[in-house]
C-alpha cells in the first residue's frame, strides 16, 4: 500500500490541515489519503476492519451515483503523488497572472525536491532504521516520522530553489554580477 503507515496518517492529516486553510487543490489529495489512513488503520484495529466491511456492504447495495463517488475515491486514494501534481496544477492556474511565473518555479522545485528526496529515502531508509539500537514495535513508527520530515524538508529545499531560480531566470549573466569588469590599467 504505502511506504509507511505512520507517514500516511501524517500525510493524511498535513492535506486535511492544507485544504482548510484555503489550498483547494489538495482536497482530492485530502480525500485520497484519509481513505489511505483508515486502511492502513484496518491493519491494526478490528472496529476500523468492521467499518470498512459496513462500508462495503454499503456500497454494494446502493445506487449508481454513490457508485461513482466511490469509485472516484478509491480511484483517489491509488494515485496519490499524480493528484499532488494535480493540485500543484491547479495553485499555478489559479495564481494571479503576474504570479503565475513564480508560482511555476515554486511549485515545480517543490514537486521535484519532493519526489527525489522520498525517492532517495524509499532506496535507503529501511536499512538505516533496522540498524537502530530500539525496539521493533517503535520502528515503524521512527520509519514514518522520518519520512514525513524528509518529505516535508526535500518538499521544502526543492521550493526554495525553485524560487531562487524563478529569480535569475530572464537575467542575463551581466544582471546577475557574473561577469565582473576586471580593473586593467593600459
Amino acid at each position: 500500500m504505502s511506504f509507511s503507515n505512520v507517514a500516511t496518517v501524517g500525510f493524511a492529516i498535513r492535506n486535511v490541515d492544507k485544504t482548510t486553510s484555503g489550498d483547494w487543490g489538495r482536497l482530492p489529495v485530502a480525500i485520497g489519503q484519509t481513505v489511505n489512513a483508515v486502511k492502513a488503520g484496518t491493519e491494526y484495529s478490528t472496529l476500523l476492519k468492521k467499518g470498512v466491511n459496513v462500508y462495503k456492504v454499503a456500497t454494494e447495495s446502493s445506487g449508481p451515483i454513490f457508485k461513482g463517488f466511490t469509485k472516484g475515491v478509491l480511484f483517489v486514494s491509488n494515485h496519490i503523488n499524480p493528484m499532488i501534481m494535480v493540485s500543484s496544477g491547479f495553485n499555478i492556474l489559479t495564481a494571479k497572472k503576474e504570479e503565475r511565473k513564480k508560482t511555476f518555479f515554486s511549485e515545480a522545485g517543490c514537486i521535484a525536491g519532493m519526489f527525489l528526496g522520498e525517492g532517495w529515502m524509499k532506496k535507503n531508509l529501511n536499512p538505516i532504521i533496522e540498524k537502530l539500537p530500539v525496539s521493533n514495535k517503535w520502528k515503524p513508527v521512527i520509519k514514518g516520522l522520518i519520512f514525513i520530515g524528509g518529505s516535508i524538508g526535500s518538499s521544502t529545499i526543492g521550493q526554495i530553489l525553485g524560487e531562487k531560480i524563478y529569480k535569475h531566470w530572464d537575467k542575463t549573466p551581466i544582471q546577475q554580477n557574473v561577469y565582473k569588469p576586471m580593473n586593467v590599467k593600459a
